[in-house]
């Protein structure tokens, strides 16, 4: 089972993310969060804390895919360029509003992407893949089912 002990939240909704910290809290995990609305920032804070260390527990990071400035997906497509060292440390969530079917399916084809959430975030949801394994075949939704 993986521990998680860091959460990055990357949401360019002020309110979203108030919404998912309350959430986190409320779960009772014992981890330090990390607030981006600007996906770009957060790319630089993982480069620059990352790329020297190797933590034993991942950090987990929960992504939205519609943002004003880089999308869900372009943060993918930059953090896909990372080195390996850097990128073993992480599990992705896509964490999103979006109803859009092919959004789901798109997302949960990109080995790097652990699940995909739907907002709002619920105490459940985040125990569950706090304590999910981390392989690739171990894809997480919100709704229970795996692929």
């Amino acid at each position: 089972m993986t521990t998680i002990q860091s959460i990055i939240l990357i949401d360019d909704d002020n309110d979203c993310n108030l919404l998912t910290k309350f959430a986190i809290r409320k779960a009772e995990l014992l981890v330090e969060i990390h607030i981006f609305n600007f996906a770009e920032e957060a790319i630089e804070f993982i480069e620059s804390n990352y790329a020297a260390n190797l933590n034993e527990h991942p950090t987990t990071i929960l992504l939205d895919i519609n943002m004003s400035t880089m999308s869900g997906w372009e943060f993918i497509d930059a953090f896909a360029m990372l080195s390996d060292k850097i990128k073993k440390q992480f599990q992705i969530f896509f964490l999103s509003s979006s109803v859009d079917d092919r959004d789901k399916t798109r997302a949960l084809s990109i080995p790097l992407i652990a699940g995909y959430l739907e907002k709002p975030l619920s105490q459940e949801t985040i125990l569950k893949f706090g304590q999910m394994d981390k392989s690739p075949d171990d894809r997480y939704h919100t709704d229970s089912t795996r692929k």
